[in-house]
């Protein structure tokens, strides 16, 4: 009988807690079964869905930069053409001569030397066109000031030149004056 009143009093202390056990059972099986599945899907299309984020910025990028680049060549090619414009056709030492003359007209400048270099010439295949680069060194003997008029007039020249060399020495017979040897180029288009 002890044995009956035990079982009882087990049964009854448990019957209550029966039905949460079930219902603790059930929520172990749904997350176990629908949960946790559903779940993994969940983070494999987040992840899926970041990674797309991420393709979208980097072409969105891409085509800002395609879009920079076009507008720079456009530049380019604006700038290439307005100096095309500036070249003459023919190349005559003479024009550029005439140009230093009409650049020092008005400076304090005083010519030593004009020395001839090797005319340089380039091509391009593609356009079918070649230029030719003649450089000249010229000495001068001249003040700082009038050295930079001079060279702000040769690089605001209606004519395309450079300044590609550029020697500045003491001068003891003159305080401010200075030996100067500058190497000046010119650029003209050659029609083939």
């Amino acid at each position: 009988m002890a044995k009956k009143l035990a079982g009882q009093f087990n049964k009854e202390k448990i019957k209550p807690f029966v039905p949460l056990a079930v219902a603790l059972v059930l929520i172990i099986l749904f997350l176990y079964f629908v949960f946790l599945p559903n779940n993994k899907k969940l983070q494999k299309l987040a992840t899926k869905v970041a990674s797309k984020k991420q393709l979208f910025t980097q072409v969105e990028r891409t085509s800002q930069d395609i879009n920079l680049l076009n507008e720079n060549i456009a530049n380019l090619e604006k700038e290439v053409s307005q100096l095309e414009e500036r070249l003459p056709e023919q190349i005559e030492a003479s024009l550029l001569i005439d140009t230093l003359k009409d650049i020092t007209q008005e400076s304090k400048l005083q010519f030593v030397s004009i020395e001839p270099k090797n005319t340089k010439k380039y091509e391009q295949v593609d356009q079918k066109q070649v230029y030719l680069e003649l450089p000249i060194t010229v000495r001068l003997k001249c003040g700082f000031n009038e050295l930079m008029d001079f060279v702000k007039k040769i690089e605001s020249s209606k004519r395309l030149m450079k300044i590609s060399d550029l020697k500045i020495r003491a001068n003891p017979q003159d305080v401010w004056g200075h030996d100067v040897e500058v190497t000046i180029s010119t650029f003209s288009a050659l029609k083939e």
